[in-house]
């Protein structure tokens, strides 16, 4: 039951921050609202990594950390941009692939992927090409689904490589400094 809630709080967050880019994308150029986000989260993690002390850095550990926020933050350029272009609807399925594409990253890192996942993928990816190739009904004045469709795609991609750095990182440093740079 715990899961099952987790899972229903998960995607209200997600629809919800969702929503909120996909508006602050239209009003506001991407940077910016990269930019706020990163205002918002640091108020956060910054204290919260004080208090936690600074840890014992590897080099390997300070790549991973640098690839992490630059996966996150040209992600959410490009997503954020994407957003400009296009519909919710056909942006944030796509960029939540991101856990998807990072198994497949995984997967050629040496990481072993189930086949049936890597099935799944391909039709994701059979299903964003019709969803960005379909004509809108009702399209806004510069609406554009194919770029948008694109700029989303390698939102996720980025989002992707950040989330396997993450992943590395998590059992080496302590959680507020795994973030720091996400």
């Amino acid at each position: 039951m715990t899961s099952l809630i987790a899972g229903m709080a998960t995607a209200v967050f997600f629809a919800v921050g969702t929503i909120a880019a996909s508006r602050a994308s239209r009003i506001l150029p991407a940077p910016h609202v990269v930019g706020l986000s990163a205002a918002v989260a640091a108020v956060v993690v910054v204290p919260w990594a004080a208090i936690q002390g600074v840890p014992q850095f590897e080099t390997f550990q300070l790549l991973l950390m640098l690839v992490s926020g630059v996966g996150n933050i040209f992600g959410f350029l490009c997503v954020y941009v994407a957003f400009r272009y296009g519909k919710v609807g056909l942006v944030a399925p796509i960029v939540a692939t991101e856990g998807g594409i990072a198994a497949v990253i995984a997967s050629f890192l040496g990481r072993s992927v189930e086949p049936l996942i890597g099935f799944v993928l391909l039709m994701i990816v059979i299903g964003i090409l019709i969803a960005a190739r379909s004509k809108d009904p009702d399209p806004f004045p510069g609406e554009r689904p194919v770029l948008a469709a694109g700029f989303a795609s390698l939102g996720a991609c980025l989002f992707a490589i950040g989330l396997i750095s993450t992943g590395f990182l998590s059992g080496e440093l302590p959680l507020a400094w795994v973030l720091l740079p996400a």
